[in-house]
């Protein structure tokens, strides 16, 4: 399913179904399509764990877990750096 990304005022990296809702609450006002998959805002694995991407890292699954390098997952990160 296509999505909208867009970086919100906290930081973080969401993908939403409407490119209306991405104009909405993007800071930066870029908003990049895509095809990665999401659910709730978020980017998800091949497991279905969120990936929160936010200040560099990611949180999986929840954004008050241990942060893992943005590094791993590189699709996300070349999203993450196109809406900032």
């Amino acid at each position: 399913m296509i999505g909208y990304a867009y970086m919100s005022k906290s930081g973080t990296l969401h993908i939403v179904d409407k490119r209306s809702d991405a104009e909405e609450f993007s800071v930066s006002g870029k908003i990049v399509e895509t095809d990665l998959p999401h659910r709730g805002g978020y980017e998800i694995d091949a497991a279905g764990e969120n990936l929160i991407a936010e200040d560099g890292v990611v949180h999986i699954d929840d954004a008050h877990a241990a942060p893992v390098s943005l590094d791993r997952f590189p699709e996300l990160k070349a999203l993450y750096e196109q809406v900032k």
